[in-house]
């Protein structure tokens, strides 16, 4: 039997299995504690800075129910002995920014740092940001209407971003990936109604992050993969957006109702472009304002496509568009698509035969969305029997599992898209859940990043209880003005090293939304320029209280009936 998302949502879970650690001391945090108690179980502190400024490396913060003011971080671990911040009910909010930055948690020259199951919504910039620091792992953050960004990092390599849930972000992105910064892994994340970007990456080449990692303005070795990203770019950008991005992986992420652009690799504001990147085994449906489900510009090489379903419901865009300057050392094969492709950066367009007469997609299809999914209407992208998708894929570069963590391939071949077909396997459209308490003490060391090929499974299988998303959201719509804003310019380093003054207006923002294609005429007929990060794709969305709710009881429903057949 197969369970469909609900309302389009797909929960966001923990997954806690790494190599044990050395353990220092536990600390507790809960409201109507003191800071002048000892900090234990029995009598804890009272506020998360606190807690902040004492910790160890080997330390765990455990963090009851309740609402706290946020807290920055600047004493972290090492990589046998981390610091973990840790909330560990369902309701552990963050309602007020930290005293030193506009955001709500703050992690700022400190390594082997986790931030694990915070709430953290309508902050002054950011939920939670990280800077200057390395092998941090931001875990099962749920970060809503937050005034510019969901996540944000800077000049942080060997980062884990995953099983967090990122929405309605005003300005801005969900997840923003930003700066020289290398491996980071993002999985199993949800990114949804952002006005700019799901997920971007931005190696900004104008910040200098110092001692930290080398400035060249490229994120390498990055695995972004599992996500569930929908409705995003109202204001312009892509599900996953990438400004200076090589040598990664790009796997297993459903993208759909995509508003601008799916998959965007290209260059800005990096010191480079995004090149000899995988893209392999995504699923991506471009709404009718949508632009291209794959845009590739601005000298772009060495790119792979393969094993996607790359469908749009736009009238006249299509599935992959390149430009003459990416084109070297570009493949792209067993993909199942809209017949229009253009390689010319836009300028014309192809059907599918003309795109195969260049050497293109010379085993790809040409299908619909109709043809493939379960029920298009409730977003279920799962694959039915017998479909143009399943066993029609490569299995070279295919991945040893999909979009839920199971076992590719079942039949006689590897499935197309992000997930594999199976029969008798309760499937709920997203990210699989973790059977273990909030953190069990495991060890955060670092990203499993596979740099060669598309074989490393990058996480552990789950199998236990969803994430809710609290009770702190705004069922108010973003504050979008619906009208092309040109910043004029690039620094998306988003003041990474800004001045950490509690007045921090002086930020360097991400100018935002673009995707680095050729230009585009958003909805209510704003002609956007060339390399523009302005104009509007497609009218704002929001979501009411009655879809929060919604989504809390499905995604506790679907948990139920995990645990239900787990013991069967």
């Amino acid at each position: 039997m197969r369970f469909a998302p609900i309302a389009g949502f797909v929960t966001a879970v923990l997954v806690v299995v790494a190599t044990p650690s050395a353990h220092a001391a536990d600390y507790y945090v809960a409201p109507g504690g003191s800071d002048a108690a000892a900090g234990t179980s029995a009598a804890p502190w009272a506020t998360l800075q606190y807690a902040a400024n004492r910790v160890n490396p080997g330390d765990i913060v455990h963090v009851r129910d309740g609402g706290y003011v946020g807290f920055n971080a600047t004493r972290g671990g090492t990589a046998a002995m981390p610091v973990r911040f840790v909330g560990e009910g369902m309701d552990v909010r963050i309602t007020t920014r930290n005293a030193v930055t506009p955001d709500g948690i703050n992690v700022e020259g400190a390594d082997y740092v986790t931030i694990d199951n915070f709430i953290v919504n309508g902050m002054p910039r950011t939920g939670v940001r990280c800077a200057v620091s390395r092998f941090v792992t931001i875990r099962r953050i749920r970060a809503d209407m937050n005034a510019r960004w969901g996540i944000l990092t800077g000049c942080c390599p060997d980062i884990i971003i995953e099983d967090n849930v990122t929405s309605r972000s005003v300005a801005e992105h969900g997840i923003y990936f930003s700066n020289s910064a290398d491996r980071p892994t993002i999985r199993r994340n949800t990114s949804f109604l952002n006005r700019a970007n799901g997920i971007h990456m931005n190696g900004d080449l104008s910040i200098n992050c110092g001692a930290v990692t080398t400035t060249d303005g490229i994120i390498r070795n990055a695995v972004v993969e599992r996500n569930v990203i929908y409705s995003n770019g109202s204001g312009g950008g892509s599900g996953i957006n990438c400004d200076g991005v090589s040598d990664s992986i790009i796997r297993n992420n459903l993208i759909y109702d995509a508003l601008a652009s799916g998959i965007s690799l290209y260059q800005i504001d990096a010191g480079g472009p995004s090149q000899n990147n995988l893209v392999v085994n995504n699923t991506i449906i471009q709404s009718a304002t949508g632009r291209w489900a794959i845009n590739i510009v601005g000298g772009s090489t060495g790119n792979t496509l393969r094993n996607n379903i790359l469908f749009t419901n736009h009238a006249f865009r299509g599935a992959i568009v390149i430009d003459a300057a990416s084109r070297m050392g570009f493949t792209s094969n067993y993909n199942l698509l809209t017949p229009r492709l253009s390689a010319d950066g836009d300028t014309t367009t192809l059907a599918l035969a003309a795109w195969q007469a260049l050497g293109y997609d010379l085993n790809s299809m040409a299908s619909t969305a109709a043809a493939n999914f379960v029920n298009v209407a409730t977003n279920d992208y799962h694959l039915r029997a017998g479909v143009p998708a399943v066993d029609r894929g490569e299995a070279t570069r295919a991945p040893p599992d999909d979009i839920e963590g199971l076992p590719r391939p079942v039949g006689a071949a590897f499935d197309i898209g992000a997930y594999e077909y199976r029969t008798g396997v309760p499937m709920d459209g997203g990210a699989p859940t973790d059977s273990g308490p909030p953190d069990s003490g495991a060890s955060d060391t670092g990203s499993a990043i596979d740099t060669g090929s598309a074989t490393d499974t990058g996480s552990a299988r789950d199998t236990g209880t969803a994430m809710d998303m609290g009770p702190a959201m705004d069922t108010g719509s973003p504050s979008d003005s619906a009208s092309p804003v040109d910043s004029g310019g690039s620094s998306d380093a988003v003041a990474m090293l800004d001045s950490p003054t509690p007045t921090d207006s002086a930020v360097t923002t991400d100018a935002g939304p673009s995707d680095g294609s050729r230009g585009d005429v958003g909805a209510e007929g704003t002609t956007m320029t060339p390399g523009c990060r302005c104009g509007v794709v497609g009218a704002n969305r929001h979501a009411s209280a009655a879809l929060w709710t919604a989504v809390a009881v499905g995604a506790l429903a679907v948990a139920r009936r995990r645990r239900r057949q787990s013991r069967n």
